[in-house]
């Protein structure tokens, strides 16, 4: 139906057709159908697909296939059907899809005594057990433990070639470039040699991670300095007993690390006088 409306969503008159949206709907259509198209085809994915909601501002009935069917156009019909019927022939847990593009998927019985499945749209091979391309020349036991220690190995790579952002913490891997980095996901942008914040990080004597190849290194870290901290303790009032703490740290730097040796600690006992 046609008239003069506003559309709630696009605010647009001209036009516009509005229907129910589902068939529990008690509200009147305010929203155009143009623009519930958009809101079936934006909720189209397997999360959601099942339960796609009426848009309408504080309707919480859920759209049936036949509101979807009455209310959408073909294609997005066809693209809503075709997702629904794949997540429920996949809930079948002996289904399997083809690792071959032909889109076919079967479902495969005596798994253990045959893993092996043979597409009956393309005749590919793929394994019923790890659902990948058969592994041809190893038993599911072998293949397991070729992975495993492919997994070893990535572990390993990752460790020693890569560093987490200290943003999102994700793995980074640098390959050339300048040391200033960006990360792709968080975009957090830090120097890639002691992680510090870019472009304001500086040499300091918290930062234990920098190096004399950081450009924020500064010179004067070569020189010896030292720092009294003194910490007053007052316990047991009623004997006035006095502790106090005097730190003294020495920091000495060479050009491959940054050592901090405590080299004094005494504590004097001031007995009650």
């Amino acid at each position: 139906m046609s008239d003069m409306s506003e559309c709630l969503i696009c605010y647009e008159t001209e036009d516009r057709d509005f229907r129910k949206i589902t068939s529990k709907c008690t509200h009147r259509a305010v929203i155009c159908v143009e623009c519930v198209n958009k809101h079936i085809k934006n909720q189209s994915n397997e999360k959601q697909i099942l339960e796609i909601p009426c848009p309408t501002k504080g309707c919480l009935k859920i759209m049936e296939r036949h509101d979807i069917k009455n209310i959408a156009t073909k294609q997005i019909f066809e693209a809503y059907d075709e997702l629904v019927y794949r997540i429920a022939i996949q809930r079948i847990p002996e289904f399997r899809w083809c690792k071959a593009p032909c889109g076919a998927g079967q479902i495969h019985i005596g798994k253990d005594e045959a893993p092996v499945v043979i597409c009956e749209g393309c005749s590919a091979e793929s394994c019923y057990n790890h659902e990948v391309v058969w592994h041809t020349g190893q038993t599911c036991k072998e293949y397991d433990e070729s992975k495993k220690q492919s997994d070893f190995a990535t572990a390993d790579y990752i460790l020693r070639e890569t560093k987490e952002c200290p943003g999102c913490f994700i793995p980074i891997e640098k390959d050339g470039g300048c040391d200033h980095i960006t990360c792709t996901k968080c975009t957090y942008e830090f120097c890639w040699l002691c992680l510090c914040k870019h472009p304001s990080h500086k040499s300091t004597l918290m930062n234990l991670k920098q190096n004399d190849k950081c450009i924020a290194f500064s010179d004067w870290m070569s020189y010896i300095v030292a720092i009294a901290i003194n910490i007053v303790i007052f316990t047991n009032y009623s004997s006035k007993l006095q502790l106090t703490l005097s730190i003294e740290v020495k920091l000495t730097s060479s050009p491959s690390s940054t050592i901090y040796n405590i080299f004094r600690i005494t504590i004097v006992d001031y007995a009650e006088s």
